[in-house]
């Protein structure tokens, strides 16, 4: 099934990423629009957190599918490492 996530802003030229959530039910993703992460909660297609910690733009990031682990890195030239950001 395909679904729309709304609520953050991603356009041509900006380099979007996802990751997913250890247990699959939520997708992070970076936005233009600032040094945020979005969390989606999938089954509901409707953003639930935003995690904030850099001061740039959020280049990249990964999802441990072992561990309740993200890390984010950033135009800020810094690494972000989330430990369970959302229960």
């Amino acid at each position: 099934q395909i679904r729309n996530l709304y609520g953050h802003q991603n356009d041509g030229f900006s380099q979007p990423k996802i990751a997913w959530s250890k247990n699959g039910q939520y997708l992070y993703g970076n936005t233009q629009e600032g040094p945020v992460v979005c969390v989606w909660d999938i089954a509901s297609s409707s953003i639930v957190d935003r995690l904030e910690g850099h001061s740039n733009v959020v280049r990249d990031m990964f999802s441990s599918n072992t561990t309740d682990t993200l890390v984010t890195t950033s135009f800020d030239k810094k690494t972000q490492l989330w430990l369970a950001p959302v229960e």
